[in-house]
């Protein structure tokens, strides 16, 4: 077990590092956050004509769409990269079961995802504080449990897929092609 956490730790700290993974993580806050306005604006616009109250809905279906193409960028380095620079049969000679590193690069992407929706938390909180009676608290955990559950499925798949190839960027493009694929 202490392999698998050196893994994720190593793994987690390298997005930290790497620009490809600022880049994604801002242009997914940008356009997350772009919805957001828009769906506010008309919501305001609205509220003239009729009772319409904004719902957490505006929030998570951008943002289910969204991680359907930040995944494979986020996941497509994971085993790819180590395969490529000649490193993992260098972790596996050490004393790392195979189980214990994909665990390891797989429990790394998702605390690195969970730190993203952790941060999107601002957008249920702003509009939590613009609605008169308040958000439904129900569906918002639901939703956000249901992010959390695809989030892991997707960073496995992520993870499988980097797996067969030795190209960060044709593990991209069949990670892409794959979850759109199960989105259809």
């Amino acid at each position: 077990m202490r392999n698998i956490w050196t893994i994720a730790r190593r793994e987690y700290k390298l997005y930290f590092i790497s620009p490809v993974a600022y880049v994604v993580a801002f242009l997914f806050m940008l356009i997350l956050g772009w919805f957001f306005y828009s769906g506010i604006s008309s919501a305001i616009l609205q509220a003239s004509f009729q009772t319409y109250a904004p719902t957490i809905q505006m929030i998570i279906s951008p943002m289910v769409t969204l991680l359907l193409f930040t995944m494979p960028a986020i996941t497509m380095r994971l085993v790819a990269e180590e395969a490529r620079m000649g490193t993992l049969e260098l972790m596996l000679t050490a004393p790392v079961k195979d189980w214990e590193l994909i665990t390891g690069k797989w429990l790394g992407g998702f605390l690195f995802m969970l730190t993203l929706l952790a941060a999107t938390w601002i957008f249920p909180i702003a509009l939590n504080l613009m609605v008169e009676p308040g958000i439904d608290q129900g569906p918002l955990v639901t939703g956000y449990l249901g992010l959390i559950l695809m989030v892991a499925s997707l960073v496995g798949l992520g993870v499988g897929i980097s797996s067969l190839f030795t190209n960060q960027i044709a593990a991209f493009f069949v990670s892409l092609a794959v979850v759109l694929l199960f989105w259809l």
